[in-house]
């Protein structure tokens, strides 16, 4: 019974604070969730459309009869759209607690290297995006020893200088339109669990991309050039 009740209650704190987050601009995936059909409109001819569905929060009909379901809720992702450091802040004040996600996301928020940091040192994520932000001109020591799995940095201003630091359990990667020059490729190679590596639209040539994949069998490169010919 103890076990169960400290389920519940992580369940119960997970929930109180998706709804504190919401209103500030953030969006929550849940572990459990369901797919809840919106609407159904009538066809051609009285030939009916399929129905479309939403994904929404909510277990199997048992744990709810059971009045369980917050003994396994838990939330899985976090993705955030706002416009200042000081709102991201007083998000990752209230997720602290929380202590583990599957990932976190930012959009066009203006994210420091500090935030990346502290984000990392509180919580056990598996994912993280950050993008839309000046973020990558210098090193970040953070990175190393975290355990991320899926990494994007999509139009950000990382640099060959920040390769170094990426972990080595990433299997996949997104730098599509950063800083990244022919020189930082040589770097990739190290990452011998990344399957996919995106670095489209980034200051690199054909030729050393090529060189790169050469060297890198086992991941997947997905390349554009910076400019359309």
């Amino acid at each position: 019974m103890g076990w169960i009740s400290y389920q519940m209650r992580m369940g119960q704190m997970h929930d109180r604070i998706a709804k504190r987050i919401s209103t500030q601009g953030a969006v929550v995936r849940w572990k459990l969730e369901r797919q809840v059909p919106v609407q159904h409109s009538p066809g051609i001819a009285g030939v009916n459309f399929a129905s479309a569905f939403v994904k929404q929060k909510g277990g199997p009909d048992w744990m709810k009869r059971l009045g369980a379901e917050s003994a396994f809720q838990r939330i899985e992702y976090i993705y955030f759209r706002g416009h200042s450091a000081k709102q991201l802040d007083a998000l990752l004040e209230e997720i602290e607690p929380l202590g583990r996600l599957k990932g976190f996301s930012t959009d066009g928020v203006p994210v420091s290297e500090a935030q990346v940091e502290r984000i990392l040192n509180t919580l056990e994520i598996e994912s993280l995006g950050i993008s839309e932000t000046s973020i990558g001109r210098r090193p970040m020591p953070f990175l190393r020893d975290s355990k991320l799995t899926w990494l994007s940095f999509h139009r950000t201003q990382l640099s060959d200088v920040a390769l170094d630091d990426l972990p080595e359990t990433l299997t996949y990667f997104d730098a599509t339109r950063t800083r990244i020059t022919d020189e930082g490729l040589p770097k990739f190679a190290r990452l011998k669990n990344l399957n996919t590596l995106i670095l489209r639209r980034t200051p690199t040539s054909r030729e050393a991309i090529e060189k790169l994949q050469s060297e890198m069998p086992w991941c997947e490169i997905r390349w554009a050039p910076l400019t359309k010919p």
